[in-house]
């Protein structure tokens, strides 16, 4: 019988022993590899560079180029999903995804505005043709589109760094639109872009709320 327990015990302390990061590392690599998918497939023109052939990035010195954006396009995969892929001269990508959820139980009035609270996830990632690509998400931010009013951002969600990010925070915001603008929330997220850590990119996410829609961006800055 103490044979048994001892065996026991020592099963549960080697599982106890694993470590957390091991389950985190998982879930980050199926979130990124997720991403470059849907992207191959949203854009089978731009596979290749996707998965790193083609890609042109520069070493990081004071000589470099000048860094240009030449491809922005965003295309729909299904009614609640858009992604969105992004090409700079110096071969760096970038992707996101943006899937939302509709509240249904959201009530729609008769005699006044009707409403549509909504949940929307952002996926974002930065391609490389030095295989450090980074990955970052943004869960949960919660925001309500009013028919015939201004619309507004409820919750701004939880930033999770991913694989090669050094850093995620939110950055500026206004939560609620007005007769000038938009509701706006932003993520700033650095990523690791060389195999020795020292190049360094910063890119922001920009969710935009207003005229009963939303659209999020994904730039480098």
């Amino acid at each position: 019988m103490r044979k048994t327990v001892a065996i026991l015990v020592a099963f549960i302390m080697l599982f106890a022993s694993i470590p957390f990061n091991v389950f985190a590392s998982e879930s980050e690599s199926s979130g990124y590899n997720d991403l470059v998918a849907k992207a191959s497939m949203a854009f089978p023109e731009y596979a290749d560079r996707i998965h790193h052939s083609g890609s042109k990035l520069l070493k990081h010195s004071g000589s470099s180029a000048p860094r240009k954006m030449i491809v922005c396009e965003t295309r729909k995969i299904s009614d609640n999903e858009h992604i969105t892929y992004t090409e700079y001269s110096d071969g760096i990508i970038l992707l996101s995804d943006s899937n939302c959820t509709v509240d249904t139980s959201t009530v729609e009035y008769e005699t006044s505005p009707s409403y549509r609270n909504i949940t929307i996830d952002i996926h974002a990632a930065c391609v490389t043709e030095t295989g450090r690509d980074g990955y970052c998400e943004v869960k949960g931010v919660k925001y309500t589109l009013v028919s015939g009013g201004y619309d507004y951002i409820r919750d701004r969600g939880q930033i999770v760094k991913g694989r090669s990010c050094l850093d995620a925070t939110y950055s500026e915001y206004t939560l609620n639109e007005h007769a000038t603008g938009y509701a706006v929330s932003t993520y700033n997220c650095s990523f690791k872009v060389s195999l020795d850590g020292h190049f360094v990119i910063t890119t922001r996410i920009v969710l935009n709320v207003g005229d009963d829609s939303a659209d999020v961006q994904h730039f480098v800055i």
